[in-house]
């Protein structure tokens, strides 16, 4: 039986391993399938999608697989992968090191292996998340400079990793970060939390927190930035509509019965605070104060979120703010978009489960595949 993500970590512990990277060969698995998969929706060119995770062995990997063929593949991390980027121009696959991270790695899909290891410089560690420019000719990575608490934005060449340079964040803590789908703008969650690494990801200022959403031009300067609620409602992870609306999802500090939102939208160009979604106490209550990954499905109104510890996977109408489904998934973890109205959601159990969304934002889960022997971790790229 599949172990759950959570599982073998407690079972296998932190694994670590030397710098040297080695990709491992295409790889066979078996896999549990329930109903029927129509591969016409989905160009067999755009249905790959990418996470890291753990195997079995306790071994951590990056896994690539194809949702049309179930194929996968498996190349190892030398540490516990994040968040990922996926560079359709260069046909690789960025993917960091989670919090406190002190690399980032690149992957070719045609030879399933590590190409190149870039390290934060010294006294800097990386949060887990970067993206991409919209030409692709940029990375940018969210870091801090831990004997200050600077939360940075750091700009490398996406051809060749050159770091170009780096601009402050606005806040502490920055976590996921996008380029705006209308603009060469930045919009960044700065989660509010210091950390130091001696200290690995012991939380160092839970009373005095003060979370933001910045946007920041290419340059670095701040557009505007949004306080939201509760000092203690950390802005995470993040994703966006092709207009520019960005979703965030929220992890709350506080106490454990306190109902706090856990989502909230936000414009570029809205002066107002960001607006929460809405939801009952007792469906707040149900994720747990924490979500993982968000994703705006393409050519609906319907945006994913994940809250892993509450064993969910979340849908929400926007043009209502409201809750439109939430369905049971063990460890619901990734998500990400394949095709319009069509998404992917990954679970710790090893599991993909593709939904569908149609223009009545009626909702349906096409099929399911389980990857023995893999857990997946908190997100998803495609």
């Amino acid at each position: 039986m599949a172990l759950n993500r959570r599982q073998m970590v407690q079972h296998f512990g932190l694994y670590s391993f030397g710098a040297t990277l080695i990709g491992c060969s295409s790889t066979s698995r078996s896999f549990k399938t329930s109903g029927s998969f129509d591969d016409r929706l989905i160009p067999p060119s755009r249905d790959w999608v990418y996470g890291a995770g753990k195997q079995l062995s306790g071994d951590y990997a990056l896994c690539a697989f194809q949702i049309s063929t179930q194929r996968t593949q498996q190349a190892r991390l030398p540490h516990r992968g994040h968040g990922l980027c996926v560079d359709q121009k260069r046909n690789r696959v960025i993917c960091i090191d989670r919090r406190p991270g002190y690399q980032f790695q690149c992957y070719d899909p045609d030879t399933n292996s590590m190409i190149a290891t870039i390290k934060a410089p010294q006294d800097h560690h990386f949060y887990g998340h970067g993206c991409l420019s919209h030409d692709h000719a940029y990375l940018y990575v969210s870091e801090q400079h831990w004997p200050t608490g600077t939360g940075l934005i750091s700009v490398y060449d996406a051809q060749n990793f050159n770091r170009i340079g780096e601009f402050k964040s606005g806040g502490i803590g920055p976590h996921e970060l996008l380029v705006c789908s209308n603009s060469n703008n930045l919009v960044v969650a700065n989660g509010g939390i210091r950390t130091h690494p001696d200290l690995h990801r012991q939380k160092l200022n839970l009373d005095t927190m003060l979370p933001n959403l910045t946007y920041l031009n290419e340059s670095g300067k701040i557009k505007s930035q949004h306080e939201f609620g509760h000092h203690q409602l950390s802005i995470r992870h993040l994703c966006q509509s092709s207009s520019g609306e960005v979703i965030a999802g929220l992890q709350f500090q506080g106490d454990r019965m306190d109902v706090q939102p856990l989502a909230i939208a936000h414009h570029l160009y809205q002066a107002e605070p960001p607006e929460a979604l809405q939801a009952s106490d007792i469906e707040w209550l149900q994720m747990v104060q924490y979500t993982a990954s968000l994703c705006w499905i393409p050519g609906t109104s319907v945006v994913a979120i994940t809250a892993p510890r509450a064993n969910r996977i979340t849908f929400w109408e926007m043009n209502s703010r409201t809750l439109l489904h939430s369905e049971h998934a063990v460890d619901a973890a990734g998500v990400a978009a394949l095709e319009e109205g069509i998404c992917a959601v990954s679970l710790g159990t090893g599991e993909i489960k593709v939904f569908e969304v149609n223009q009545e934002n009626a909702l349906k889960q096409l099929h399911s595949f389980e990857l023995e022997g893999f857990a997946w971790d908190n997100h998803l790229a495609s």
